[in-house]
């Protein structure tokens, strides 16, 4: 049952039939086949399903290697440390504004380069937020009570990535105003 655990679940059944782990000790996929899998995480064969039974997609191109996330990575440490010498709230209250006007500027952007140059500003933005969530949590939660904001911290990430992928669906389906992807920066 690879859609049992979540996207761990199915790299690990892909991982697994790909290194012929499964063939070799007759295991058998239920629940999801893993042409299935494999045709709804890799970016280039969903975007391929999509264009065969002609639904539009947006201009893209697929980054495969760890400096996608360097606007993120590189500053996260930074904006913890500046957290802990301007304080945690101004630094957070700047993520925020920050984040809301770098998503405006990807929902507007008039060429791939500007919505490119956006996200990067973007996952600084989110940089300039994470630690000082996590720091605030830390700080305010002792024992079992922190155990469960975390718990709770990581339920929420959880629903909204889920629930992030349904309502960007939905918007870019829906097209309100003929805006596309658009929506999913905007809302």
């Amino acid at each position: 049952l690879p859609t049992v655990g979540g996207q761990t679940a199915l790299n690990l059944a892909v991982d697994l039939a790909d290194s012929g782990v499964l063939e070799r000790y007759g295991v058998e996929l239920i629940g999801a086949k893993l042409e299935a899998i494999k045709k709804a995480e890799d970016r280039l064969l969903f975007k391929d399903a999509m264009n065969k039974i002609g639904l539009d997609m947006p201009k893209s191109q697929l980054v495969r290697s760890v400096s996608d996330g360097l606007a993120f990575a590189a500053m996260l440490v930074a904006a913890g440390r500046l957290g802990e010498h301007v304080g945690r709230l101004p630094v957070l209250r700047m993520g925020v504004i920050a984040f809301g006007l770098t998503s405006v500027a990807c929902g507007l952007a008039p060429s791939a380069d500007v919505l490119v140059a956006a996200r990067v500003l973007q996952g600084i933005s989110a940089a300039a937020m994470a630690p000082q969530v996590l720091a605030v949590i830390n700080l305010v939660y002792k024992d079992t009570n922190r155990t469960w904001a975390f718990a709770w911290l990581g339920i929420a990430l959880g629903l909204a990535a889920t629930l992030g992928q349904l309502i960007g669906g939905a918007l870019i389906e829906s097209d309100i105003g003929h805006m596309g992807w658009r929506w999913c920066f905007l809302i």
